[in-house]
């Protein structure tokens, strides 16, 4: 494959064209060029090869959102090898089964290590290297390791593989949203998502942008804007829940600047139509929606830029690089204006996982087997709470499964589902999502991680000084005021106690 063709070759030219403008911000400590990540890649290349690393071979990278993630992850496509994305938070099981099927030449992951991959990969006799970077003006390190089996578990989220055919999809994207060198953006999505990780990460790369990774190495509301406006940030991506959850911060405290934005993307779930509305009332910025299929490149299909036509209710955006028509249940093409089944035809569609034709037909059956693997935060006469994360992110949230057998529990996720959908307070919970499917009704909220007041009060956790308890009983009686007085109707809660009083990591009552 000739370099023009490859995704080395908008990189390198990137890199040529704008060598001094920032490529990457990472962690409030890194701040590299284009021309410096070059230099950093083709150094990391080399440490791979010396590695026995060569084309064809499958290296997995196992990493939060960090500068060594994006250093690694382009030098193994220098080499010519293939780059496979794991969830770092991932049980046992989970490397298990993913490694197993992907049989790696080696695994990589941060410093700090993953005791996790690291006992896996042990186990099925996969070399390990961890990898720093100590400085801007230092090099990448790799070092080997060799840890003992460990069975620690994590919570269980849901991998999305990885795109094979990256440069098709980069020009894509800089093709139908007009990425340019002033362009920036803050990552959302954690990197091993293949969303964020070719429309947030190499999209701007090889359109000579710049992209920032967060200071928690994971995406944070409170800092988020902020980060946006430090940034100069001209568009972000991100898919349907985060959207809801920037919006939730957005109305619960208002910042004193707001970055100004060109547009912003949504991939995944449909964004519903109030959320697309809010958020581009909240932000003055367009919202497009694409569209890709986790076999396909990214995106299939994509609303376009307002200059370059309407948006229409209910449409999938226009194709992207491919042929697309509307078909009837018979697989007749349909004409103009007509509803039915969005078809795509395109020689870009590959198979979703290497090694395991079986996988996608089994991937569901995976999930619900660990669904009930994470922390029991809790446990009520209606149902259980976990500690859990949404999809593929490394946000923590509470999943409460429901009892679908006491006709009390279904009862109540429909109250909270209809209660908690429409309030909006910065001192109430935030209902993120809701699920009830195949007999399972599943509340998905924002993640306490100071629990209950009740835990400090009588279990011990901690000590809570007289201005604490005075701050939380204010936060309490904020709510209070907003369900009787503030909101369009008066909600009545008869169940105020210090077990449904939650702390959050701000010791801010909700």
């Amino acid at each position: 494959m000739g370099e023009e063709l490859a995704l080395t070759g908008p990189l390198n030219k990137a890199a040529s064209e704008f060598p001094g403008r920032i490529a990457v911000s990472a962690c409030r400590e890194f701040d590299l060029t284009h021309a410096r990540l070059q230099e950093l890649v083709d150094h990391a290349a080399v440490l791979l090869t010396a590695s026995g690393i060569g084309a064809a071979d499958d290296v997995v990278l196992a990493f939060p959102n960090t500068v060594e993630f994006v250093i690694l992850f382009l030098a193994v496509i220098r080499c010519r090898a293939t780059a496979a994305t794991l969830n770092p938070i991932y049980t046992v099981k989970q490397f298990k089964f993913y490694l197993s099927n992907s049989e790696p030449k080696l695994l990589l992951t941060p410093q700090k290590g993953n005791r996790r991959a690291h006992s896996t990969a042990s186990k099925l006799n996969i070399p390990h290297m961890t990898a720093k970077l100590h400085s801007t003006g230092s090099r990448i390190t790799l070092s080997s390791t060799d840890v003992e089996p460990s069975l620690d578990l994590m919570s269980k989220v849901v991998n999305d593989p990885s795109d094979r055919n990256l440069a098709s999809s980069v020009q894509n994207i800089k093709r139908v949203y007009k990425l340019t060198e002033p362009d920036s953006t803050v990552i959302v999505l954690p990197l091993f998502h293949v969303h964020s990780l070719v429309a947030g990460l190499l999209s701007s790369l090889a359109s000579g942008a710049a992209m920032a990774l967060p200071a928690a190495v994971r995406f944070s509301a409170p800092t988020f804007l902020a980060d946006m406006v430090s940034y100069n940030a001209t568009l972000y991506t991100a898919d349907a829940m985060f959207h809801q959850i920037i919006l939730d911060h957005h109305l619960s405290k208002l910042e004193p600047t707001y970055p100004k934005l060109r547009f912003i993307t949504s991939c995944s779930a449909s964004l519903a139509t109030s959320i697309r509305a809010r958020l581009k009332e909240a932000f003055g910025a367009t919202v497009l929606e694409a569209y890709a299929m986790r076999e396909a490149t990214h995106p299939m299909a994509s609303k376009p830029l307002p200059e370059d036509g309407e948006h229409k209710p209910g449409s999938v955006g226009r194709p992207v690089g491919r042929e697309m028509a509307i078909l009837d249940e018979h697989g007749v093409i349909q004409g103009a204006g007509v509803s039915g089944e969005v078809c795509l035809r395109g020689l870009k569609v590959t198979e979703c996982y290497k090694n395991n034709p079986e996988a996608n037909k089994t991937t569901e059956e995976n999930e619900t087997e660990t669904e009930r693997d994470g922390k029991i935060l809790g446990k009520g006469g209606f149902g259980d709470v976990y500690e859990g994360h949404i999809r593929d992110a490394c946000t923590q949230v509470a999943v409460k499964i429901m009892n679908s057998d006491s006709h009390q529990g279904i009862k109540e996720y429909k109250s909270e589902v209809m209660t908690l959908s429409q309030l909006r307070h910065k001192n109430l919970v935030s209902l993120i999502g809701y699920c009830h499917e195949a007999n399972k009704f599943v509340l998905v909220y924002e993640f306490m991680r100071e629990g209950s007041l009740g835990d400090h009060l009588f279990k011990g956790r901690s000590s809570l000084t007289w201005e604490r308890r005075y701050d939380i009983a204010l936060g309490l009686a904020s709510a209070r005021y907003y369900f009787l007085e503030q909101y369009d109707q008066c909600v009545i809660h008869k169940d105020i106690k210090s077990s449904n009083t939650m702390i959050d990591e701000k010791f801010n009552t909700k």
